[in-house]
């Protein structure tokens, strides 16, 4: 992701270029009424499929937006659309814009970020404070306790484990959702991942019914719904593509695979 912020790296224009008869070839015959029912049943199923997708991309940026809570509201740029296309002897594309991070984004979350060795100290430090025997010491160094954690921020107990032998110092394993969150992270990737499950979980449970063929594909580029916010700005152009094939979405509607193994189906590539 770049400063001025990709979330979903921005997708490099897919351009189709169709071989180009002379310049007076006759005119393709017109469609007979049964094509041109099929026709437009399938340009309403691919208007069905774009809402469904710009529906994904929202979900995961929601999904994004509880783990990042403190962020508040405001931290995208843009809007989610999907544009879909028939590709002759290919199957369908979908062009999804995703709305961008913001780019002082990376920034907030590095900041809130608590250090992991501070939060494995109080983690060690609630351990021994709950094992203090005189309960009135224990209730002063609970209180004490729960002040240097207002100043940290919330830390949730998490799981302690340990082993302990004669003569040996007890090994912790301190394991915390805020451990987890403090650990080096890149919002830009949360986000990508987020919004890439998303898009995946439609592309196989609403990919099904759109009538494409065994040897066809469903694609899915993802890219940012705004370009380079400066003029002059670095701008990492990097498209996501998501497909996965017409035999394997059958194999799901037909029970043959699980969601999960075609999950596992779908080719995910980054150009």
């Amino acid at each position: 992701m770049t400063t001025g912020g990709p979330a979903v790296k921005a997708l490099a224009i897919l351009t189709c270029v169709l071989a180009a008869g002379p310049a007076f070839a006759q005119a393709p015959p017109p469609l007979s009424p049964v094509e041109q029912q099929q026709l437009i049943a399938r340009r309403n199923q691919i208007k069905v499929m774009e809402g469904v997708l710009a529906g994904a991309a929202q979900n995961g940026v929601a999904q994004f937006g509880r783990k990042y809570q403190a962020l508040g509201p405001n931290f995208l740029i843009g809007t989610a659309r999907a544009h879909g296309f028939i590709l002759p002897d290919h199957g369908l594309f979908f062009d999804v814009e995703i709305p961008g991070l913001k780019p002082s984004v990376s920034w907030i979350v590095q900041t809130m970020a608590p250090d992991p060795a501070v939060l494995n100290a109080l983690a060690a430090l609630r351990q021994f404070v709950s094992s203090i025997p005189d309960q009135a010491v224990r209730a002063n160094a609970q209180a004490a306790l729960a002040r240097v954690e207002r100043q940290v921020g919330p830390v949730s107990p998490g799981q302690i484990a340990g082993r302990s032998g004669p003569g040996t110092v007890k090994a912790m394993t301190v394991e915390t959702d805020a451990l987890a969150a403090a650990s080096p992270v890149n919002p830009n990737d949360d986000y990508t991942t987020a919004v890439r499950d998303a898009l995946i979980d439609a592309m196989i449970e609403y990919g099904r019914p759109m009538g494409i063929g065994p040897d066809e594909w469903l694609t899915v580029g993802a890219r940012d719904a705004v370009g380079p916010l400066t003029p002059g700005e670095l701008y990492d152009a990097t498209v996501m593509v998501l497909r996965i094939r017409g035999a394997d979405l059958a194999a799901y509607r037909e029970n043959r695979i699980t969601k999960e193994e075609a999950r596992k189906r779908v080719d995910v590539r980054e150009f």
